[in-house]
């Protein structure tokens, strides 16, 4: 009888292991996502007078934040624009879904970001693809105008 008692034992303990291996975290904190969009994009363009770079950053949460930065290029006056903006994003096949909640302008004479009184969400639809580490985005379907950001 207590080699039965021992031997159930011995099987519930076997069991029991089992089921706490079987049930391990299969989650990998490591993997890529499947999101295409998530990174960081950026895109520069300009001619001799100014310089434009514009980096959006698409997070796995469904969050972003787009950054603009413009400086003058051979100009006898020095200026400097930067706004950032921030909230959440939704897409689909060609839809990206941009809903911002945030908007900043960058002090021109302390660089420090300032929010600007703005309690407002404001959506705005656009159609995209992405090709390699390319992102093309245009503000409609018809329009000829494509926005170019490379993956960094």
């Amino acid at each position: 009888m207590k080699q039965f008692q021992f031997l159930s034992l011995l099987a519930g303990l076997l069991m029991g292991s089992l089921f706490f291996v079987a049930c391990g975290d299969d989650d990998d904190d490591n993997a890529t996502s499947s999101n295409p969009l998530v990174g960081t994009w950026v895109m520069q363009e300009g001619n001799e007078y100014h310089q434009r770079t514009i980096t959006f950053v698409f997070n796995s949460n469904g969050t972003f934040t787009q950054t603009m930065e413009m400086k003058a290029v051979q100009s006898e006056e020095e200026w400097f624009e930067g706004s950032r903006t921030s909230g959440t994003y939704t897409y689909t096949d060609t839809k990206l879904i941009l809903t911002t909640k945030k908007y900043e302008w960058q002090n021109h004479e302390t660089g420090e970001w300032e929010a600007q009184d703005n309690d407002e969400e404001y959506v705005n639809e656009y159609f995209f693809s992405i090709s390699g580490k390319q992102l093309s985005i245009k503000y409609s379907e018809q329009d000829e105008y494509v926005e170019v950001y490379t993956k960094k």
